[in-house]
């Protein structure tokens, strides 16, 4: 994208793309990444206002930097330590989210989504990966939601809920040196 020739709507819906997939979705990508920042840079030389995603996002970063956190990190520019992911976490969510409102046990339909994933995979997904998955962005909203409103609820818009979820999360980590302090990460329903 040339940032300097694209219209103003063009940068703020690139920009929202790219933090949709990047921040959101937590799937790195450095050109993604990249921009990211050059689309959000863009807009504010220019002086436009930013969509409160962006704006949550330049702002926790700067605060990160402020507090010593390194500028990538703050800014989720660069990949996370540690393997690749196996396995899209929102997939999970909604399989999860399937089995979970049919009144299958926590452990149980970890359990079948690895198979499920294995079957369709290449490779073979393990279950304590899936688990992991859950216990990191799924399960808080089941131990705390009513399991009548859960019902209520399509993959989609638990999905929305979950996101949601996921971004503020992500804006805090930094301040919390990688991990959020106890209450603000529920554990895992039995």
């Amino acid at each position: 994208m040339d940032f300097e020739t694209a219209t103003t709507h063009e940068l703020k819906q690139a920009a929202l793309e790219q933090h949709r997939i990047v921040i959101m979705q937590g799937k790195f990508d450095p050109e993604r990444a990249r921009l990211l920042a050059g689309c959000v840079g863009t807009l504010i030389m220019r002086g436009a206002s930013l969509p409160a995603p962006l704006r949550r996002w330049v702002g926790c970063g700067l605060m990160g930097i402020g507090i010593g956190t390194d500028p990538s990190a703050a800014f989720h520019l660069k990949r996370p330590r540690g393997r690749p992911n196996v396995v899209d976490w929102t997939d999970v969510a909604a399989r999860y989210h399937a089995l979970a409102t049919s009144g299958v046990a926590h452990y149980t339909a970890c359990a079948q989504i690895a198979a499920d994933l294995s079957a369709e995979a290449a490779r073979e997904v393990d279950e304590k990966t899936v688990r992991n998955i859950c216990d990191d962005h799924i399960s808080w909203l089941y131990a705390l939601a009513p399991a009548e409103l859960l019902r209520e609820l399509t993959s989609a818009e638990v999905l929305e809920v979950l996101m949601a979820n996921r971004g503020m999360r992500e804006q805090l980590r930094p301040f919390f040196g990688g991990s959020l302090p106890g209450g603000l990460e529920a554990e895992s329903p039995e």
